[in-house]
């Protein structure tokens, strides 16, 4: 009670305007709401920006406290508001990133030289799924935790700081709780665990070393987590005194670490290694070699005569903002092969492709995006489909995890004088932040683009024929990320005296003469085998992608402006090949030809491709359709495969 009225007297000393009560003030406040903000936001920089500005409210507020016993409720709020105003103005609430865990929180608690190594392993590994299942939360979630666990709030104040009624925050906390035991439980946490992870993740985001020694979770906050739970001598340990807490930990509630602590395919946000160039030797420049940093081999049969030569060690990031189905923004950076100096180096930020030539100093943007035919983050059975199709020399070696299916690991062997050149994966590494770029005024950038790739995206006509059946349509298309949701991906294909194909942000339907709905696909369906270069990814590779996604045999073969891809009739699949034309240097889809039989030449059946450099005076052409208003079940998205079917005639037939 003493320190409560000594409190009470520093605020209003602060309050009348004493300097030093006013410092003093702002350093408590400064530390509780640093853990407070970090606990709900996950992210250090956006923390520290967010505290100081919750500090500078606070200072230039506080006389319009009215109650000095409501400190800590009010600022709270302040800080709460702060936090909620950025999500409202970024459309989210959830984090995206974990590089405050690997880089900075997990990173000092391994520091201590007196703890083992098996320790500090499993705490890594503890940390980073316990924070993967906070990181899923809301942000509102994620507050209400932190107020109530670890400031140990009563319910009303916690209404007060995040601005909601009494019942409403006990029935919040309530939910949450079972939302997170859910989440902890599929990372293999026993249902009593709850208090244990909160006490492990309270340390971790702790804003001092002796903070984090004094937290505690008080078990009648969590009713119903277990006694093994509430007695874990863990919840008092130093981290330095407990070399094998996680060990002990696993013990007693019973959790099962999944192998090489990998997240579950669907929690992949980010992929970070660093891989072996090479050069083939004997390779014509016809034909693109092997990959500088990518999972897969070369375009062409590999049977490991062919002599090869180090290119250099190339360092890659990826990021995926909506998971590892969805679009992903790549940073690639080649070494010497000791990786003691840097040469040149790719980059995307959702804006652009952009590459910086180190020997001229300049930084070029351009239309088309690093190769990524295969992806870590694939699942196994494409991945291995892909180089199936395109080769895989037989001294690369692949390491998959054997729970999550991710790739782990690979040793190259490929170039005989670099020895077991070992790459290892790491997963959920990375910041968004860490593909925000810039560069000094005096550096010279050089834009290649064309204008609808300056623009970031444009609209497109189709024309062309299947059988006696002409076809036209339109449609409008991204090239970049940071475009895609203001100017959507929508196609409209039309078939003379048949049906029509829409594809639309709210869905994707194959409509009968009359209009009636004859079936609804989820939005996307219809751009599978077609451009899609807002994914971060070349038109070139997701065709082969697409292929690889329905096992569709599949040729290639690129040159430095053009690539084409053969689609393989296939018993079974279907009756007919199906060639793209593809414009390398503008990173589209020139055209889609459709043959039968052994010819493998086209013929007359083709779908034409033209973009619009200018879109000013497009007209009312261009209007995106609307949906229509339809009932039907959604059924699975046929992949690539309803292209094959167009071109045998018998799309509309499903």
């Amino acid at each position: 009670m003493a320190e409560q009225i000594n409190f009470c007297q520093l605020v209003e000393q602060a309050r009348q305007g004493n300097r030093e009560s006013m410092d003093q003030l702002a350093r408590e406040a400064e530390l509780r709401l640093r853990a407070y903000v970090y606990r709900t936001t996950l992210d250090e920089e956006l923390t520290n920006d967010l505290v100081q500005e919750a500090l500078l409210e606070m200072v230039k507020s506080l006389k319009g406290l009215r109650r000095v016993q409501n400190f800590w409720p009010w600022v709270f709020r302040i800080a709460s508001n702060k936090t909620i105003d950025y999500f409202r103005m970024r459309k989210s609430s959830r984090t995206r990133q974990f590089s405050t865990l690997e880089d900075s929180l997990l990173e000092s608690v391994l520091q201590d030289e007196t703890q083992e190594a098996l320790g500090a392993v499993m705490r890594r590994e503890l940390g980073q799924m316990i924070f993967r299942a906070i990181a899923t939360l809301k942000h509102r979630q994620r507050a209400i935790l932190a107020l109530r666990c670890f400031e140990e709030m009563p319910y009303p104040q916690i209404a007060q700081a995040i601005g909601c009624t009494e019942n409403e925050a006990r029935v919040s906390f309530f939910r949450t709780k079972q939302v997170l035991k859910k989440l902890l439980s599929r990372r293999g946490f026993s249902k009593s665990s709850l208090l244990m992870a909160l006490i492990f993740f309270g340390k971790l985001t702790a804003p001092t070393k002796a903070a984090a020694l004094n937290v505690t979770v008080k078990s009648s906050v969590l009713k119903g987590v277990g006694a093994k739970a509430a007695i874990l001598g863990f919840a008092k340990t130093p981290w330095a005194a407990a070399p094998a807490a996680a060990v002990l930990i696993a013990a007693f509630v019973g959790l099962n670490l999944p192998s090489g602590g990998l997240p579950d395919r669907s929690e992949v946000r980010s992929v970070h290694f660093v891989s072996q160039g090479v050069w083939d030797m004997s390779d014509s420049g016809s034909s693109s070699s092997s990959s500088s940093s990518s999972f897969g081999g070369s375009s062409r049969s590999v049977d490991g005569a062919r002599p090869m030569k180090t290119k250099g060690a190339y360092e890659t990031w990826m990021y995926f903002p909506e998971g590892p189905d969805g679009p992903v923004i790549r940073r690639d950076q080649r070494y010497n092969i000791e990786q003691t100096e840097e040469q040149c180096g790719w980059l995307q930020d959702g804006n652009a492709n952009y590459y910086y030539h180190a020997g001229e100093k300049r930084i070029y943007i351009r239309n088309d995006p690093l190769s990524a035919l295969v992806l870590a983050t694939d699942p196994p059975e494409s991945a291995e489909f892909i180089m199936a199709m395109t080769g895989s020399h037989p001294n690369l070696k692949y390491i998959r995890d054997v729970k999550t299916g991710l790739l782990a690991g690979k040793i190259d062997n490929r170039v005989p004088s670099v020895k077991d050149f070992k790459t290892k994966y790491k997963y959920n590494s990375l910041s968004p932040k860490f593909f925000e770029y810039g560069w000094g005024a005096d550096t010279e950038v050089v834009d290649e683009r064309d204008e609808m790739h300056k623009r970031g995206w444009t609209y497109f006509k189709i024309n062309g024929r299947v059988g006696a059946k002409s076809i036209s349509g339109r449609g409008r298309i991204p090239f970049v990320y940071s475009v895609s949701k203001n100017h959507s991906p929508w196609v409209e294909l039309e078939i003379a005296d048949g049906f029509r194909i829409l594809d639309t942000g709210r869905g994707a339907y194959l409509l009968e003469r009359g209009g009636a709905v004859s079936g609804r696909y989820p939005p996307g369906s219809f751009f599978k085998g077609l451009c899609r270069p807002w994914m971060g990814i070349r038109a070139y590779d997701i065709v082969r992608r697409d292929a690889a996604e329905k096992r569709i045999r599949f040729e290639n073969e690129r040159f430095a402006e053009q690539g084409w891809v053969r689609l393989l009739a296939d018993e079974g699949a279907s009756e007919t090949d199906v060639t793209y034309s593809i414009d390398m240097a503008r990173d589209v889809i020139e055209s889609i030809g459709f043959s039968q039989g052994e010819e493998g030449d086209s013929g007359e059946d083709f779908l034409q491709f033209s973009y619009l450099d200018e879109v000013a005076d497009a007209g009312a052409e261009f209007i995106e359709p609307a949906a229509p208003d339809c009932d039907l079940p959604l059924a699975e998205s046929m992949g690539i495969i309803w292209l094959l079917r167009l071109g045998e005639g018998t799309l509309g037939e499903l």
